[in-house]
């Protein structure tokens, strides 16, 4: 029986996932403020609303076997290549003890901060892991397709994570380890990403929480250092707002001219701008660089 108070474990949450039994994994997610997931066993085609997840359903069912199932030494992963970036391969561990991530696809890990790659659903920690190895139990269970989204926690600049899971068999038959198409769904980021001009997203304590393209462009050799960075640790310089995010959301700016270094011991002028966002009912600091010639004055 479940202590009062207490969270549910991860063997309730998985049975949480079955149809009409979602108190636990429900439980855990509305303690966190955040919307509960949604979860679909075995999905028709028309639910996946996605090009990507669409494309990887496809390509499941040309390499499956007569039966429908991936046969692990049938499956060649290479026919996947073009969905890589969004890829996650799981492998079962000690019959569901734990999941590990043998590929953490590249577009998931900058999405999320972290390459998961030889890591375990435990190494999230919180409500995520708990949902995530629920979910991975329950289908070794069920041994079912499953489409899943879920809002990750407020530092992941993500909207809400989509994924679809298809089990991988061996002899038996046993679920030998699931592979994944896991896309971020992010209005805002795309159109970050369409801008020429480095663009930072931070939160209250000046936490880089994205970069858009062009920014990890000339930043990137500094992005490898672990966990969170500043924008001081990320740039080299310092950021020193006289507002709050909340504050800026009335479309007052914050403009200075700074000399940075871009890479390679070359500095140049650099026009920062600092505007409030709000995303996900939290304000964001949105910080956008623009490169000067040295013999213009700043607008």
């Amino acid at each position: 029986m479940q202590r009062a108070g207490s969270s549910p474990s991860e063997d309730a949450i998985a049975e949480s996932m079955m149809p009409g039994r979602t108190d636990a994994v429900r439980q855990i997610f509305e303690a966190q403020g955040a919307r509960p997931p949604l979860v679909s066993w075995s999905p028709r085609q028309a639910l996946l609303h996605h090009p990507l997840l669409e494309r990887f359903a496809d390509q499941c069912r040309a390499v499956a076997a007569d039966d429908a199932r991936l046969w692990l030494d049938r499956l060649d992963l290479e026919a996947f290549a073009a969905l890589r970036d969004w890829m996650m391969v799981v492998d079962v561990v000690e019959d569901g003890r734990d999941f590990i991530y043998a590929h953490y696809g590249r577009a998931i890990a900058e999405h999320y901060g972290h390459d998961m790659t030889g890591a375990a659903t435990s190494a999230f920690g919180g409500h995520i892991s708990a949902f995530f190895t629920g979910l991975y139990r329950a289908a070794l269970v069920r041994q079912e397709w499953v489409l899943s989204e879920h809002e990750p926690p407020r530092s992941v600049f993500v909207r809400c994570w989509r994924r679809l899971i298809v089990p991988v068999f061996v002899p038996g038959p046993k679920v030998a380890r699931f592979v994944a198409l896991n896309i971020a769904e992010n209005e805002l980021k795309a159109g970050l990403d369409m801008l020429p001009d480095p663009v930072f997203v931070l939160d209250r304590a000046l936490q880089v929480m994205y970069a858009n393209g062009a920014a990890r462009e000339i930043f990137r050799p500094r992005t490898s250092a672990p966990g969170v960075l500043s924008f001081e640790e990320l740039t080299g310089q310092t950021l020193d707002p006289d507002a709050s995010p909340i504050e800026l959301l009335g479309g007052r700016q914050v403009r200075d001219r700074i000399e940075i270094n871009l890479g390679d011991k070359i500095t140049e002028p650099v026009m920062v701008t600092i505007n409030g966002v709000l995303y996900r009912d939290q304000a964001l600091y949105a910080v956008s660089l623009r490169l000067l010639s040295p013999d213009l004055p700043a607008d």
